[in-house]
């Protein structure tokens, strides 16, 4: 009997904290946005708007998928098999925990238990008055099939209006831009045994997923440029350069400049990947607790300010409290409430993202091989 090989995985935990950071800077980019929305036209292009630039992490987020997601293949993997497992787990990797999201969103809002137009008329923020950009008709209470609907729907929209969870306005760009992951995966190892048929249809399907995604294409392109080209063992770089590497980045991710973004998105991840120091700093504790509840936080925070935090900050703003301590309860209160309600939803991630690694490797032992397992 053939002893099947032992599952590997691609996930890297320096690049999951990362993306934890990331999630975290969305959190207090929405945030500011609903609670004091002059705070994002004051800090705009000053070294310090990274903290609150959350178009900026989400770029981060799309370069982190193009590395993480082909950096196996591009290492000299060639199991094409595996490639396409690891395509036909990405929506269902993601469908889940988003679905869950949608789910809460609708029932707060068909229980009542949201005070964002309240906050929203104080604060005089359009995001929070329009619930985060969705623009729902006054009053609208939603379906139960329009819920459903949309936990599928919102994988092949790009935008905003009507979404019950608007932060899921990258889903899209997530899914398409992961098949553009694996289809330029597929194109270089078609390429290196040179069968030309498969180079001609993986490289027609990148062309027309790079058609669909246009400008959201590029960063996930980067991301596996850096799969192709950063090799830790090969390079290494000494911490005093790293950290002025890190700076340089954090300076291009206060920049409105999309090209400024993007490059700052590449060269954060770069110093962190090929930097030992930072690279095992990351992967420290505080790197795994935010790797463990990137996705998680990302997917429900808008929801804690839709409820508890828009709950806080018209509460205190009624009682006459000081603006400044009100916004620093309600900052507080708002991060401190996100995590613990990701914290059922990374419960659901350890048991999802495992259930769908074991249903591949029966079918793959079926057939012979191993799988690779899902990674973010």
């Amino acid at each position: 009997m053939k002893k099947s090989t032992p599952p590997t995985t691609s996930r890297l935990m320096h690049l999951e904290a990362i993306r934890g950071a990331a999630s975290l800077v969305v959190l207090l980019h929405h945030s500011s946005l609903a609670f004091a929305p002059w705070m994002k036209g004051s800090l705009d292009r000053i070294p310090f708007y990274w903290l609150v630039n959350g178009e900026g992490a989400v770029y981060l987020f799309f370069v982190l998928s193009g590395l993480v997601l082909t950096r196996g293949y591009m290492r000299g993997r060639n199991d094409r098999a595996d490639l396409l497992t690891a395509a036909f787990k990405r929506l269902p990797r993601l469908a889940v925990p988003a679905g869950v999201s949608i789910l809460l969103s609708a029932i707060l809002l068909r229980l009542g238990l949201t005070w964002h137009l309240e906050a929203g008329a104080i604060s005089q923020s359009h995001w929070l008055l329009s619930y985060g950009n969705a623009e729902l008709p006054p009053g609208y209470i939603p379906t139960m099939l329009g819920t459903l609907s949309q936990t599928v729907s919102v994988f092949f929209y790009f935008g905003y209006i009507g979404l019950l969870n608007t932060n899921l306005w990258t889903m899209a760009p997530e899914l398409f831009g992961s098949f553009l992951c694996f289809a330029i995966a597929w194109l270089y190892i078609a390429f290196r045994s040179r069968e030309w048929l498969a180079c001609v249809v993986a490289l027609s399907t990148a062309l027309v997923l790079g058609h669909i995604l246009g400008t959201y294409a590029i960063p996930f392109m980067l991301g596996v440029g850096l799969a192709l080209g950063l090799d830790e063992q090969k390079l290494r770089l000494p911490l005093w350069a790293g950290a002025v590497l890190i700076a340089v980045a954090l300076v291009l991710l206060s920049s409105g400049s999309y090209k400024r973004m993007l490059l700052g998105s590449v060269i954060m991840i770069a110093a962190s990947h090929v930097c030992p120091v930072i690279r095992e700093f990351l992967g420290g504790s505080i790197g795994r607790l935010l790797g463990a509840y990137s996705f998680p936080l990302y997917l429900v925070h808008p929801i804690v300010i839709f409820s508890v935090g828009s709950f806080a900050f018209s509460l205190l703003m009624r009682a006459g409290q000081p603006y400044i301590l009100v916004l620093t309860i309600t900052f507080s209160l708002t991060i401190a409430a996100s995590f613990a309600a990701a914290y059922p939803f990374a419960l659901l991630e350890r048991w999802w993202v495992p259930t769908l690694n074991r249903f591949s490797r029966r079918i793959r032992n079926w057939k012979g091989n191993a799988p690779i397992e899902v990674v973010h």
